[in-house]
């Protein structure tokens, strides 16, 4: 029987080409690393000034959120009447996290943050320092990413992450050290994440709430999880 071998070559060429189209579009997965800096965070329930339930520290004005953090000193002389404070200093939150990119459209992976807030209060007839507080959190949050959008080069995401979060301030008055401290929860919700490069990178995440606060920027490096 006679074959007609122009079909068949052809049909073979097709099926190459669909199988090395159908490769290319494989996923490989990847390990990603990244280092970002937010805004102050906007979430009540996580701020710095919680409530604070210490006896010691209510004695100094503590307990009522962030105004009484920072005193109405009402039974002592350098009361609010007579006393300013100085500039508040934050540090921003700044992250580090790792994530594991699994499929093309899903990622998950772990943050830790930090995040610190400083400020004085002084007498305000000889400017002398009178009191000096600070409080330090750190966040701890298992994270998944949702990649709608996801080219070699730009990639588009929405992001959550729950975890826990440690709280310690102190106080320093009248030369005694009041330090308080309290375990909680923690969460911060990602709508509109952008990534911009192949291996290294940089981000920004500019619709969100939590933690980190509603504008993070960082930078990231990105390999094949296979050829590592």
């Amino acid at each position: 029987m006679k074959v007609n071998i122009k079909p068949l070559t052809l049909i073979l060429a097709l099926a190459l080409c669909q199988l090395a189209v159908a490769q290319k579009s494989i996923f490989t997965p990847e390990h990603e690393f990244r280092l970002g800096i937010g805004s102050y965070p906007i979430a009540k329930s996580m701020d710095y000034f919680y409530n604070s339930n210490d006896i010691s520290m209510k004695e100094y004005g503590y307990g009522d959120g962030y105004g009484g953090y920072y005193g109405n000193f009402s039974g002592d002389q350098y009361g609010a009447r007579l006393a300013y404070h100085g500039p508040r200093v934050f540090t921003g939150s700044i992250s580090a996290g790792y994530t594991y990119n699994m499929l093309r459209w899903l990622s998950v992976g772990a943050t830790f943050t930090y995040a610190g807030d400083f400020q004085k209060r002084y007498d305000k007839t000889t400017d002398q320092e009178k009191e000096k507080n600070s409080a330090n959190r750190f966040y701890l949050m298992p994270t998944v990413r949702f990649n709608y959008y996801n080219r070699p080069l730009i990639r588009l995401y929405s992001q959550i992450g729950v975890g826990i979060s440690y709280i310690n301030k102190q106080q320093h008055y009248k030369g005694k050290k009041h330090t308080t401290s309290a375990w909680g929860t923690s969460a911060q919700v990602t709508l509109l994440g952008i990534s911009v490069g192949k291996q290294l990178f940089g981000f920004g995440e500019v619709i969100g709430t939590g933690v980190q606060g509603s504008f993070v920027f960082g930078i990231g490096y990105k390999f094949n999880a296979k050829n590592r």
